[in-house]
């Protein structure tokens, strides 16, 4: 599904209709919270996490810790999107395929070892027992099960928290306030342009990761297609780099192509004479041998937050 638009323009009255939903939505999370005891691993666990329905950008930003944090033997949590695992599985990028364990979780297991499960402690607990010394929660800001010794909230640079209201009324999971007041730092995804994030968030410091696309060495033209939560920020990337882009689709977030899409995609791309493009999400759902050009996303980590994350760490632990 698409996100509504209204989400991020406002909606007018629209959200204060819904208000009533919203309240039954924020009441079932903090009696799920209030009733839970977290419980501790044999490892610190870090969530990076968020606070509104998709589009963060929490994977890549776990991908690019997982990778300066090698050599503190890390291990990843995913839930996997659409496949309801409830004991833990270690994704196996020889089996595996997105329709068993999800798009995301094919892409976290390419930097480190990455367990899918619905019940994230147990998935810590196995990890724990096949050798990982740090784990990195992708997603989970609002899991109960599992003690987090640290917790980063991530927000879209360009998209901020929508309307600020609470799902269905807006994209929020809570108030924005709250979660960052629970968080130990906020990090942005892309450029900081919405107003919300230049406020001041108390003590938790405020890291922004530069994102850039991966791009093809092909002029073009291209048709660019994505079944992500925001496909128009992924369109607006590509045009800024200067690609040559002559048609755009949009397809619901993780979507999982069949047949009549590929069908569809490879006659559009006919008749136009252009050649394809989509984000390396959407790659991981496509057969292997679709012809389509893959432009990565690829985050440039702030200065000093690395420094900040080992010390936190490190003064935790002792």
């Amino acid at each position: 599904m698409r996100a509504p638009k209204f989400w991020q323009t406002g909606g007018g009255a629209l959200p204060f209709l819904l208000w009533p939903l919203s309240m039954i939505w924020k009441l079932g999370t903090k009696a799920r919270a209030l009733f839970m005891r977290p419980q501790k691993v044999d490892a610190p666990v870090i969530c990076v996490g968020n606070i509104t329905a998709g589009g963060a950008g929490k994977t890549p930003i776990v991908m690019a810790l997982a990778e300066a944090l090698a050599d503190r033997t890390p291990a990843i949590l995913c839930r996997g999107y659409g496949v309801p695992i409830r004991k833990p599985i270690r994704v196996d990028l020889e089996r595996h395929t997105a329709r068993d364990v999800g798009d995301e979780a094919l892409l976290l297991a390419r930097v480190a070892p990455t367990y899918v499960s619905f019940d994230r402690l147990a998935a810590a607990r196995q990890a724990v027992a096949d050798g990982a010394k740090l784990i990195l929660m992708d997603d989970g800001f609002h899991h109960p099960h599992l003690y987090k010794d640290m917790s980063l909230l991530v927000a879209n640079g360009t998209l901020g928290f929508g309307n600020g209201f609470t799902i269905p009324a807006g994209p929020c999971r809570e108030n924005p306030d709250s979660a960052v007041g629970r968080a130990d730092a906020l990090l942005v995804s892309g450029e900081n342009h919405h107003d919300s994030l230049h406020r001041e968030w108390g003590a938790a410091p405020v890291f922004v990761f530069e994102r850039r696309l991966q791009l093809p060495e092909n002029p073009g033209p291209y048709l660019a297609f994505a079944g992500i939560a925001y496909p128009d920020i992924f369109f607006s990337m590509l045009e800024a780099a200067g690609v040559k882009l002559i048609g755009r689709w949009r397809f619901d977030d993780h979507q999982f192509y069949k047949k009549k899409h590929l069908d569809f995609l490879s006659r559009w791309a006919t008749e136009a004479k252009a050649t394809l493009i989509t984000t390396e999400k959407d790659a991981a759902r496509l057969p292997k041998e679709f012809p389509v050009t893959v432009a990565p996303l690829q985050l440039c980590i702030p200065d000093g937050f690395m420094e900040w994350i080992t010390a936190t760490l490190d003064g935790r632990g002792e």
